[in-house]
């Protein structure tokens, strides 16, 4: 990455957790869903909904309030943690050219053994850490970043750097897949979705068979503000070009491990985008 770049990091206000629900069960859980994503799209909260598709299991972020509702009938699991989203802003647009973003955030939180997992949308990346170590977190990245810390006791912050306890033999190795179809990163303005939203639902509950990854993420918070979609070729189709902007690049999906990963395993993220950056 280029040395000059300066990014800050910025903790959202809403704690998160992830649901899972199996694709077969999408059914049970589309009312509790369409709620969240449609009804109360306008409330004045912050607001971050996540919802990716995976061809067997469909996974949703949400606020902890609208992933209990949602999954009032008890479909979904729950993941035990509680997570705090770091938004990653550079001097202008992140872009997509840019190499080692991801490396040089995860690696000194895989050192600190902080697990995460790391999302792209197109304007921006977030970062999720697990609720009870976003003090920590946040002493390592202030080694190399500027992180704005809105809600949390600054005296509670580690006075020195944390001790380093992940080796690298600490890292264990996962297979790889990598699968043939190309995929898009898309933006929508959050005006129209009124005018794109059938087209958003279908794709959402009623999509193509055969597809192997969609993925929807909306924000609404005093720093992020959009509308952002993952989407291969055969989607892209639903919309008219007039109205999103649709990343001319297409991209390759690399699948990690053969088994739920889990939550707890630290260095996953690092140890790939080292490789790769």
């Amino acid at each position: 990455m280029d040395s000059t770049l300066r990014l800050q990091l910025t903790i959202l206000p809403p704690t998160l957790v992830v649901s899972q629900v199996a694709r077969t069960d999408l059914d049970k859980i589309a009312f509790g869903l369409l709620q969240i994503l449609v009804l109360e799209r306008n409330s004045d909260e912050d607001r971050f909904v996540s919802v990716t598709d995976t061809g067997n299991e469909i996974s949703v972020i949400l606020d902890e309030t609208n992933a209990a509702r949602f999954n009032n009938n008890g479909v979904a699991t729950i993941s035990g943690v509680q997570y705090k989203a770091f938004q990653v802003a550079g001097e202008g647009s992140l872009g997509f050219a840019l190499t080692g973003i991801v490396q040089s955030i995860s690696e000194p939180l895989a050192k600190a053994n902080i697990s995460i997992f790391y999302l792209s949308t197109f304007e921006t990346d977030f970062v999720f850490v697990p609720i009870q170590h976003v003090l920590l977190a946040v002493s390592v990245l202030r080694q190399r970043f500027s992180v704005q810390v809105e809600g949390y006791d600054e005296a509670a912050l580690p006075a020195q750097e944390p001790p380093i306890v992940t080796k690298p033999s600490d890292v264990k190795r996962h297979p790889l897949c990598i699968g043939n179809s190309s995929y898009y990163l898309a933006s929508l303005p959050k005006d129209i979705f009124d005018t794109v939203g059938t087209s958003l639902l279908k794709l959402l509950f009623k999509p193509e068979s055969g597809r192997s990854f969609f993925s929807y993420t909306e924000t609404s918070t005093s720093v992020s503000d959009e509308i952002s979609i993952i989407m291969d070729q055969n989607d892209v189709k639903y919309f008219h070009e007039d109205v999103i902007n649709v990343g001319t690049e297409g991209w390759k999906l690399i699948k990690v491990g053969e088994s739920p990963l889990g939550f707890e395993e630290a260095g996953i993220v690092s140890s790939i985008s080292s490789t790769l950056s």
